[in-house]
Protein backbone atom coordinates (compact mmCIF):
# COMPACT_ATOMS: atom_id res chain seq x y z
CA UNK A 1 0.00 0.00 0.00
CA UNK A 2 1.51 3.32 -1.13
CA UNK A 3 1.21 5.90 1.62
CA UNK A 4 0.84 9.98 0.72
CA UNK A 5 3.94 11.97 1.77
CA UNK A 6 1.84 13.50 4.41
CA UNK A 7 -0.29 11.01 6.53
CA UNK A 8 -2.35 12.18 9.79
CA UNK A 9 -1.59 10.22 12.90
CA UNK A 10 -5.04 9.31 12.68
CA UNK A 11 -4.78 7.29 9.70
CA UNK A 12 -1.61 5.70 10.79
CA UNK A 13 -3.32 4.74 14.25
CA UNK A 14 -6.23 3.66 11.76
CA UNK A 15 -3.84 1.28 9.81
CA UNK A 16 -2.19 -0.24 12.60
CA UNK A 17 -5.08 -1.42 14.30
CA UNK A 18 -6.58 -3.12 11.02
CA UNK A 19 -3.22 -4.38 9.06
CA UNK A 20 -2.32 -8.11 9.76
CA UNK A 21 -0.58 -9.66 12.43
CA UNK A 22 2.36 -10.95 9.81
CA UNK A 23 3.29 -8.36 7.46
CA UNK A 24 5.29 -9.05 3.52
CA UNK A 25 6.07 -6.42 1.28
CA UNK A 26 9.05 -4.67 -0.60
CA UNK A 27 8.45 -1.07 -0.27
CA UNK A 28 6.55 1.64 0.88
CA UNK A 29 3.93 1.04 3.39
CA UNK A 30 2.06 0.11 6.73
CA UNK A 31 4.25 -2.82 8.71
CA UNK A 32 3.23 -4.25 12.19
CA UNK A 33 5.80 -5.28 14.86
CA UNK A 34 5.14 -7.49 17.57
CA UNK A 35 6.91 -9.17 20.58
CA UNK A 36 8.36 -7.75 23.82
CA UNK A 37 11.21 -5.83 22.30
CA UNK A 38 10.71 -5.16 18.50
CA UNK A 39 13.62 -3.53 16.39
CA UNK A 40 14.11 -0.77 13.49
CA UNK A 41 16.81 -0.44 11.59
CA UNK A 42 17.24 2.60 8.96
CA UNK A 43 20.24 3.74 7.99
CA UNK A 44 18.98 7.49 6.67
CA UNK A 45 15.85 9.59 7.26
CA UNK A 46 13.49 10.65 9.86
CA UNK A 47 12.02 8.46 12.58
CA UNK A 48 8.65 10.79 13.75
CA UNK A 49 7.53 8.37 16.97
CA UNK A 50 4.14 8.75 17.96
CA UNK A 51 1.35 7.51 20.41
CA UNK A 52 -0.53 4.29 18.75
CA UNK A 53 -3.02 1.76 19.72
CA UNK A 54 -3.36 -2.27 19.45
CA UNK A 55 -1.20 -4.95 20.39
CA UNK A 56 1.93 -4.29 18.26
CA UNK A 57 4.10 -1.15 17.14
CA UNK A 58 2.64 0.30 13.75
CA UNK A 59 5.46 1.77 11.33
CA UNK A 60 4.48 3.79 7.90
CA UNK A 61 7.22 3.31 6.07
CA UNK A 62 8.16 6.30 2.89
CA UNK A 63 10.95 5.43 0.41
CA UNK A 64 12.62 8.45 -1.20
CA UNK A 65 15.17 9.88 -3.04
CA UNK A 66 16.39 9.45 -6.76
CA UNK A 67 17.19 5.37 -6.32
CA UNK A 68 14.57 4.69 -3.82
CA UNK A 69 13.30 1.43 -5.82
CA UNK A 70 16.89 0.26 -5.54
CA UNK A 71 15.66 -0.17 -1.64
CA UNK A 72 13.99 -3.29 -0.06
CA UNK A 73 12.05 -3.19 2.93
CA UNK A 74 12.16 -6.69 5.75
CA UNK A 75 10.46 -7.82 8.26
CA UNK A 76 10.98 -10.57 10.49
CA UNK A 77 12.95 -12.39 13.73
CA UNK A 78 16.34 -11.58 13.63
CA UNK A 79 18.44 -12.53 17.16
CA UNK A 80 14.94 -13.60 18.64
CA UNK A 81 13.32 -9.84 17.80
CA UNK A 82 10.40 -8.78 14.97
CA UNK A 83 12.84 -6.41 12.92
CA UNK A 84 12.11 -4.10 10.54
CA UNK A 85 15.24 -3.32 8.36
CA UNK A 86 15.29 -0.77 5.56
CA UNK A 87 17.62 -3.11 3.07
CA UNK A 88 20.22 -0.77 1.32
CA UNK A 89 22.18 -2.19 -1.37
CA UNK A 90 26.09 -1.19 -2.62
CA UNK A 91 28.52 0.13 -0.39
CA UNK A 92 27.94 4.12 -0.62
CA UNK A 93 24.99 6.20 -0.12
CA UNK A 94 23.94 9.81 -0.78
CA UNK A 95 21.45 11.81 1.71
CA UNK A 96 21.32 15.29 0.79
CA UNK A 97 20.22 16.03 4.10
CA UNK A 98 23.52 15.42 5.26
CA UNK A 99 25.31 18.21 3.86
CA UNK A 100 29.16 18.00 3.40
CA UNK A 101 29.82 15.33 6.32
CA UNK A 102 29.91 11.57 5.95
CA UNK A 103 29.53 8.51 8.05
CA UNK A 104 31.13 5.01 7.58
CA UNK A 105 29.59 2.25 9.31
CA UNK A 106 29.43 -1.71 8.84
CA UNK A 107 26.22 -3.34 7.23
CA UNK A 108 24.92 -6.76 7.48
CA UNK A 109 23.72 -8.27 4.80
CA UNK A 110 20.00 -8.57 6.39
CA UNK A 111 20.30 -4.56 7.04
CA UNK A 112 21.39 -4.60 10.66
CA UNK A 113 24.01 -2.57 11.90
CA UNK A 114 25.52 -1.53 15.35
CA UNK A 115 27.24 2.11 15.41
CA UNK A 116 29.93 1.04 17.98
CA UNK A 117 30.84 -2.59 15.92
CA UNK A 118 33.37 -1.90 13.48
CA UNK A 119 34.62 -5.98 13.49
CA UNK A 120 35.05 -6.55 9.93
CA UNK A 121 33.02 -9.93 9.99
CA UNK A 122 29.73 -8.05 10.92
CA UNK A 123 28.69 -6.81 7.29
CA UNK A 124 30.59 -4.63 4.60
CA UNK A 125 31.73 -1.51 4.91
CA UNK A 126 29.24 1.50 4.10
CA UNK A 127 29.85 5.15 3.32
CA UNK A 128 26.74 7.40 3.56
CA UNK A 129 27.73 10.98 2.22
CA UNK A 130 26.95 13.04 -0.86
CA UNK A 131 27.51 9.96 -3.46
CA UNK A 132 26.46 7.02 -3.95
CA UNK A 133 22.73 6.02 -4.72
CA UNK A 134 20.40 8.60 -3.39
CA UNK A 135 17.90 6.88 -1.30
CA UNK A 136 16.85 7.06 2.06
CA UNK A 137 13.58 5.70 4.02
CA UNK A 138 11.15 8.18 6.41
CA UNK A 139 9.65 6.82 8.86
CA UNK A 140 6.54 6.93 11.06
CA UNK A 141 5.78 4.90 14.19
CA UNK A 142 3.22 4.69 16.46
CA UNK A 143 3.90 3.06 19.97
CA UNK A 144 1.02 1.78 21.99
CA UNK A 145 1.48 2.83 25.94
CA UNK A 146 3.54 0.72 27.88
CA UNK A 147 5.43 -1.00 25.20
CA UNK A 148 9.31 -1.02 24.40
CA UNK A 149 10.90 -0.42 21.12
CA UNK A 150 15.07 -0.21 20.05
CA UNK A 151 15.53 2.37 17.09
CA UNK A 152 19.26 1.85 14.90
CA UNK A 153 19.09 5.26 12.70
CA UNK A 154 23.04 6.28 10.99
CA UNK A 155 21.94 9.71 10.00
CA UNK A 156 18.70 11.66 9.88
CA UNK A 157 16.84 12.67 12.72
CA UNK A 158 14.52 10.91 15.37
CA UNK A 159 11.63 12.84 16.79
CA UNK A 160 9.13 11.62 20.02
CA UNK A 161 6.11 13.32 20.82
CA UNK A 162 4.05 12.45 23.81
CA UNK A 163 5.40 8.54 23.64
CA UNK A 164 4.55 6.69 26.87
CA UNK A 165 7.04 3.42 26.74
CA UNK A 166 10.28 1.62 26.90
CA UNK A 167 12.31 3.73 24.32
CA UNK A 168 15.87 2.98 22.96
CA UNK A 169 17.59 4.91 19.78
CA UNK A 170 21.09 4.53 19.09
CA UNK A 171 22.28 6.89 16.04
CA UNK A 172 25.46 8.09 14.38
CA UNK A 173 25.00 11.16 13.36
CA UNK A 174 21.46 12.24 14.06
CA UNK A 175 19.99 14.94 17.05
CA UNK A 176 16.84 13.06 18.94
CA UNK A 177 14.13 15.27 19.80
CA UNK A 178 12.21 13.97 23.00
CA UNK A 179 8.90 15.65 24.14
CA UNK A 180 5.96 14.88 26.52
CA UNK A 181 7.58 11.80 26.84
CA UNK A 182 7.16 8.54 29.70
CA UNK A 183 8.32 5.78 30.86
CA UNK A 184 12.26 5.31 30.08
CA UNK A 185 14.48 6.73 27.09
CA UNK A 186 17.63 5.48 26.14
CA UNK A 187 19.17 7.88 23.93
CA UNK A 188 23.06 7.79 21.80
CA UNK A 189 24.18 9.54 19.12
CA UNK A 190 27.97 9.62 17.88
CA UNK A 191 27.17 13.33 16.74
CA UNK A 192 24.20 15.27 17.22
CA UNK A 193 22.49 17.54 19.96
CA UNK A 194 19.95 15.56 22.39
CA UNK A 195 16.75 17.62 24.03
CA UNK A 196 14.59 16.49 26.19
CA UNK A 197 11.45 18.19 27.66
CA UNK A 198 8.67 17.64 29.84
CA UNK A 199 9.42 14.00 30.57
CA UNK A 200 7.85 11.72 33.72
CA UNK A 201 8.84 8.69 33.92
CA UNK A 202 11.52 6.10 35.92
CA UNK A 203 15.34 6.82 33.88
CA UNK A 204 16.66 8.91 31.01
CA UNK A 205 20.22 8.27 29.27
CA UNK A 206 21.74 10.43 26.84
CA UNK A 207 24.64 10.79 25.59
CA UNK A 208 26.56 12.26 22.65
CA UNK A 209 30.00 12.42 21.27
CA UNK A 210 29.73 15.75 19.90
CA UNK A 211 26.73 17.60 20.68
CA UNK A 212 24.66 19.72 23.11
CA UNK A 213 22.08 17.95 25.70
CA UNK A 214 19.21 19.85 27.36
CA UNK A 215 16.58 18.46 29.75
CA UNK A 216 14.29 20.19 31.31
CA UNK A 217 10.48 19.68 32.99
CA UNK A 218 12.09 16.06 33.51
CA UNK A 219 10.50 13.92 36.87
CA UNK A 220 12.24 10.62 36.55
CA UNK A 221 14.28 8.66 39.18
CA UNK A 222 17.58 9.08 37.59
CA UNK A 223 18.86 11.47 34.74
CA UNK A 224 22.23 10.21 33.10
CA UNK A 225 23.93 12.18 30.93
CA UNK A 226 27.22 11.99 28.95
CA UNK A 227 29.09 14.15 25.92
CA UNK A 228 32.65 14.10 24.36
CA UNK A 229 32.11 17.62 23.33
CA UNK A 230 29.15 20.15 24.23
CA UNK A 231 27.36 22.01 26.30
CA UNK A 232 24.42 20.55 29.16
CA UNK A 233 21.28 21.95 30.29
CA UNK A 234 19.44 21.10 32.50
CA UNK A 235 16.09 23.18 34.04
CA UNK A 236 13.34 22.54 36.35
CA UNK A 237 14.66 19.58 37.11
CA UNK A 238 12.94 16.98 40.15
CA UNK A 239 14.98 14.18 39.72
CA UNK A 240 16.55 12.90 43.17
CA UNK A 241 19.76 10.99 40.77
CA UNK A 242 21.54 12.82 38.59
CA UNK A 243 25.11 12.21 36.79
CA UNK A 244 26.85 14.49 34.24
CA UNK A 245 29.51 14.16 32.71
CA UNK A 246 31.03 15.71 29.72
CA UNK A 247 34.80 16.29 28.55
CA UNK A 248 34.69 19.48 27.51
CA UNK A 249 31.61 21.84 27.80
CA UNK A 250 29.91 23.99 30.16
CA UNK A 251 26.95 22.63 32.47
CA UNK A 252 24.33 24.24 33.83
CA UNK A 253 21.50 22.89 36.09
CA UNK A 254 18.52 24.35 37.81
CA UNK A 255 16.99 22.39 40.36
CA UNK A 256 13.42 22.43 41.50
CA UNK A 257 14.03 19.69 44.26
CA UNK A 258 15.98 18.28 46.64
CA UNK A 259 18.65 15.70 45.22
CA UNK A 260 20.13 12.61 46.86
CA UNK A 261 23.07 12.74 44.23
CA UNK A 262 24.14 15.04 41.83
CA UNK A 263 27.45 14.58 40.32
CA UNK A 264 29.22 16.35 37.36
CA UNK A 265 32.56 16.30 35.91
CA UNK A 266 33.48 17.77 32.87
CA UNK A 267 37.25 18.23 31.37
CA UNK A 268 36.67 21.25 30.30
CA UNK A 269 34.09 24.13 31.21
CA UNK A 270 32.51 26.04 33.84
CA UNK A 271 29.74 24.16 36.08
CA UNK A 272 26.51 26.50 37.56
CA UNK A 273 24.13 25.05 39.65
CA UNK A 274 20.75 26.98 40.91
CA UNK A 275 19.27 25.19 43.84
CA UNK A 276 16.03 25.89 45.82
CA UNK A 277 16.71 27.60 49.21
CA UNK A 278 15.68 24.71 51.38
CA UNK A 279 18.87 22.33 49.61
CA UNK A 280 20.45 20.32 51.85
CA UNK A 281 23.87 18.70 51.23
CA UNK A 282 27.19 17.33 51.74
CA UNK A 283 29.10 19.10 48.83
CA UNK A 284 32.24 18.46 47.22
CA UNK A 285 32.99 21.60 44.53
CA UNK A 286 36.58 21.20 43.16
CA UNK A 287 38.57 23.12 40.21
CA UNK A 288 41.85 22.74 38.90
CA UNK A 289 42.03 25.90 37.23
CA UNK A 290 39.12 28.54 37.84
CA UNK A 291 36.93 29.48 41.41
CA UNK A 292 34.22 27.97 43.47
CA UNK A 293 31.45 30.13 44.59
CA UNK A 294 28.02 29.39 46.54
CA UNK A 295 25.14 31.56 47.98
CA UNK A 296 24.34 29.02 50.67
CA UNK A 297 25.72 29.02 54.02
CA UNK A 298 27.93 26.62 54.76
CA UNK A 299 29.64 24.12 57.48
CA UNK A 300 33.27 24.07 56.06
CA UNK A 301 35.43 21.03 56.41
CA UNK A 302 37.58 22.32 53.84
CA UNK A 303 38.07 25.47 51.54
CA UNK A 304 39.91 27.21 49.20
CA UNK A 305 39.62 29.06 45.84
CA UNK A 306 39.79 25.95 44.08
CA UNK A 307 38.13 23.72 46.19
CA UNK A 308 35.32 23.75 48.87
CA UNK A 309 34.00 20.67 50.59
CA UNK A 310 31.15 20.91 53.84
CA UNK A 311 27.70 20.82 54.79
CA UNK A 312 24.82 22.78 53.38
CA UNK A 313 21.17 22.68 56.13
CA UNK A 314 20.45 19.10 56.99
CA UNK A 315 23.16 17.15 54.37
CA UNK A 316 20.56 15.15 53.01
CA UNK A 317 22.16 14.77 49.64
CA UNK A 318 25.51 14.64 48.17
CA UNK A 319 26.71 16.85 45.27
CA UNK A 320 30.26 16.27 43.37
CA UNK A 321 31.59 18.46 41.10
CA UNK A 322 34.74 18.53 39.45
CA UNK A 323 36.09 20.55 36.36
CA UNK A 324 39.74 20.64 35.04
CA UNK A 325 39.33 24.33 34.33
CA UNK A 326 36.46 26.41 35.07
CA UNK A 327 34.30 28.40 37.48
CA UNK A 328 32.15 26.08 40.06
CA UNK A 329 28.65 28.09 40.84
CA UNK A 330 26.47 26.75 43.65
CA UNK A 331 23.42 29.65 43.87
CA UNK A 332 20.21 30.22 45.62
CA UNK A 333 17.32 30.54 43.73
CA UNK A 334 15.53 33.56 44.19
Amino acid sequence: MRLAAAITAAALVSAVAFLPASVSAQGSGNYVLRGTDPVIYDLAGTIRVEPGSGDGVGVAVTLAGADAAKLRVAQGQVRGRDALRIVYPGDRLRYPAMGSGSTTLRVRNDGTFDRNDDDEDRGRRLRIGDSGDEAWADLRVAVPAGHQLTMHLAVGAVTLTNVDGRIAVEASAAPITATGSRGELSFETGAGKIDISNFQGETVAAETGAGEVSAGGVKARTLKIETGAGDVRLSDLQTPTIKVETGSGNVTADLTGGVESLRIQTGSGNVAITAPPSLGAVVDLETGSGDVDLDFPLTIVRTGRDHVRGTIGDGHGRIAVSTGSGDVRLRKAS
